[in-house]
């Protein structure tokens, strides 16, 4: 049977001269100093799925946009302005994409309309 200790933690502080205090892990602790993740509530684990879902595809969307804006800059000098609307429409669709991969969150529809409406 594993013999429990007393203590989590122990760490050694040194005093140095000039007023600086240094600490050391002992050995014998486990793992890293990082803070854990915070626990969410079991309600809103598929709500903050969802969320992130969402977020990753409007950065697909912007991502695209951008992209497709940079080409159509590139063609023309205001090639731009003449193909926002096919720009908009080709990231509405990636994002679109983005957003079918993987498993709905619980069973909820996802209904998403990105997209442009036009000026």
């Amino acid at each position: 049977m594993a013999k429990k200790s007393l203590a989590k933690r122990v760490r050694i502080l040194k005093f140095q001269p000039d007023g600086h205090v240094v600490s050391t892990k002992l050995d014998g602790s486990s793992g890293s100093d990082k803070p854990k993740a915070k626990k969410i509530p079991a309600w809103a684990k598929p709500l903050e799925k969802q969320t992130r879902r969402h977020l990753r595809a409007m950065q697909a969307f912007a991502d695209r946009a951008l992209q497709l804006h940079e080409k159509s800059n590139r063609k023309k000098k205001n090639g731009w302005l003449m193909d926002q609307h096919d720009n908009f429409h080709r990231a509405s669709i990636t994002a679109r994409k983005q957003l079918q991969t993987g498993s709905n969150s619980g069973g909820v529809p996802v209904v998403v309309r990105i997209g442009y409406n036009g000026l």
